[in-house]
């Protein structure tokens, strides 16, 4: 089916998963209902996925998703477990104009994008200086 220029409008998804069963899918659902009527908006869809792994769950999401629409999650744990694909997830969120919030952080895509290239550069200055701190320590234990 054809889609007529022009009629397609941005959409507020909902995105839930969990690996805790129904019960968890409900309170996220539940708090996402909540954040939605304090802020007077409307949901279009829930996406909803049950003992899905992070990566499965952003494949699928990122075929739902489309230019402008708003996502709405709990938590940024629900996109992905691992910290390092993060930024990556972020940026292409932002490269699709897709707008990002979180209901317990309340942090739009842009802020939420910028705080986790700070995090990722300062685990990598952690990663850095720990393999120095090593180093230093080996050498002074053995005479270097």
């Amino acid at each position: 089916m054809e889609k007529k220029q022009g009629t397609d409008r941005a959409r507020v998804m909902a995105y839930l998963r969990t690996a805790s069963g129904r019960k968890g899918i409900t309170e996220q659902r539940k708090g996402i209902e909540e954040f939605a009527k304090k802020g007077g908006i409307t949901i279009d869809e829930f996406i909803e996925l049950e003992s899905t792994r992070a990566e499965e769950g952003i494949i699928l999401l990122f075929q739902r998703l489309h230019p402008r629409d708003t996502l709405i999650i709990t938590d940024f744990s629900r996109l992905t477990r691992q910290l390092e694909d993060m930024p990556e997830i972020m940026d292409k969120l932002k490269d699709n104009k897709i707008l990002v919030t979180s209901t317990n952080l309340n942090m739009e895509g842009s802020v939420m994008h910028a705080t986790m290239k700070m995090i990722k550069v300062a685990g990598d200055i952690a990663m850095t200086e720990c393999s120095a701190c090593q180093g230093r320590f080996l050498r002074s234990n053995h005479g270097g």
